[in-house]
């Protein structure tokens, strides 16, 4: 289970801040909820909701980009238990990296461990289930040719 995007998105928003109060970062977004939460970005603001949907895009993009790069090593040899285990660790290790994140103040640390532990952990996801199910679907088409009932299926075919 991966808990890196709730620990992700309650840091950014307890450092976000109401744009309408000045100087800017002095009123938190929990005085008001109806207004608007920013938290510094890029030399400006930026609402939260963005923050989290542009590392949620730039995981998508470290997904791809694992997923096309080294994504075949799954599939070839000995391979793909190191593969998964690797993943694995790192993914672990990612996650228990928000141990050390404690406050709100750090949450772009979070977001970099957010992004690099949700990699891990869907390429991890990835390419387990996809070795299980072609497991699953290479071998059904076996078991269904010797079940009871396409073998009576296959006797009355040849009889007539």
């Amino acid at each position: 289970m991966q808990s890196s995007n709730l620990l992700f998105q309650n840091l950014i928003h307890q450092a976000g801040f109401n744009p309408n109060v000045l100087p800017l970062g002095s009123s938190s977004c929990d005085v008001d909820a109806s207004a608007p939460c920013h938290v510094f970005w890029a030399g400006g603001t930026k609402e939260y909701a963005s923050v989290i949907l542009i590392a949620t895009g730039l995981s998508f993009l470290g997904q791809s980009i694992l997923f096309i790069s080294i994504g075949s090593l799954a599939d070839f040899g000995n391979w793909h238990p190191w593969v998964v285990r690797g993943f694995s660790i790192l993914s672990y290790a990612f996650e228990f990296g928000f141990l050390g994140v404690t406050t709100a103040a750090k949450w772009r640390i979070a977001m970099a461990l957010y992004i690099l532990s949700s990699k891990c952990h869907v390429f991890r996801f990835i390419l387990t289930g996809i070795r299980e199910l072609s497991y699953f679907v290479s071998h059904r088409s076996i078991v269904s040719i010797h079940s009871r009932h396409s073998g009576n299926a296959r006797k009355c075919a040849t009889n007539g």
